[in-house]
């Protein structure tokens, strides 16, 4: 019974260590390469908005399910010479 205890104990502790390495990770990494860009409030969430030239009428790209703004970047340039937007879908990371 000592054992399973100090078993359970074990795999509870690693779990826990694992997750603050994560949290730390995932902080730090915003901190050394922030994505391009800019974060705009709407209302309480922050999305995530690349954007690239200028005039109108300007072009959304919307991001699939689990891609990012970050996918678009290579196309931006390419498709439309004016005003050209992508952002990140609600509470995704960029």
């Amino acid at each position: 019974m000592l054992y399973a205890l100090i078993v359970v104990f074990a795999i509870a502790a690693l779990i826990v260590i694992g997750l603050l390495f994560q949290i730390i990770g995932l902080k730090r990494d915003e901190r050394r390469f922030p994505a391009p860009g800019r974060l705009i409030d709407t209302g309480g969430h922050k999305l995530h908005l690349y954007e690239a030239g200028s005039g109108s009428p300007a072009v959304v790209l919307e991001s699939g399910i689990s891609a990012s703004s970050l996918n678009w970047r290579r196309v931006q340039a390419e498709v439309w010479d004016g005003a050209i937007f992508a952002s990140n879908r609600a509470r995704h990371r960029h």
